[in-house]
């Protein structure tokens, strides 16, 4: 955009994902927010936060319709920003392993969508993970839809948000 705001994409809308679409949106970039439930897309369409946070409500409220707003359509989403950011959950089972089933089906429907774009875009993962996953995981299903169409313009990088004593099997 030249004036130094992004087009931002953030998957999921829990904790993570509302909190840091309302702060993008807050400091002037154009958010769409991308979550497979009906009910929290509505929501945030609608201003309202499908999760608590001091201030969340406010802001929500000043830029719905405006700098932000939510869909469940990937393509829709993506064919129209710069950057992404995946922001969904990964529950632990009971002996602590994290269940990256999720991060598995958003990294596919993003590669898909990122698929169809012309331009250069960045996926970066800001779900709680352990090391590797990025590289190991998520990367390579954007990379697999992207090889398929002979689009390489996409760069996958990680924000550090690792809790001591989760393990995954990757």
């Amino acid at each position: 955009m030249g004036d130094g705001r992004l087009n931002v994409s953030v998957v999921g809308s829990g904790y993570v994902g509302t909190v840091s679409a309302a702060c993008f949106a807050d400091l002037g970039h154009n958010v769409v927010c991308i979550d497979i439930d009906a009910q929290k897309v509505d929501m945030i369409n609608r201003g309202e936060p499908p999760i608590y946070e001091e201030g969340l409500e406010e802001l929500l409220k000043k830029h719905a319709g405006k700098k932000i707003k939510a869909t469940s359509n990937y393509h829709e989403a993506v064919i129209g920003t710069d950057v992404s950011f995946i922001c969904v959950g990964t529950p632990s089972d009971a002996q602590g392993n994290i269940d990256l089933s999720i991060i598995k089906a958003a990294s596919k429907s993003l590669g898909e969508a990122i698929s169809l774009k012309n331009n250069y875009h960045v996926v970066v993962v800001k779900s709680t993970v352990v090391p590797e996953t990025t590289r190991k995981y998520s990367d390579p299903h954007n990379r697999k839809s992207l090889w398929q169409t002979g689009r390489r313009r996409f760069w996958c990088s990680y924000e550090p948000r690792v809790f001591k004593g989760r393990k995954s099997r990757l």
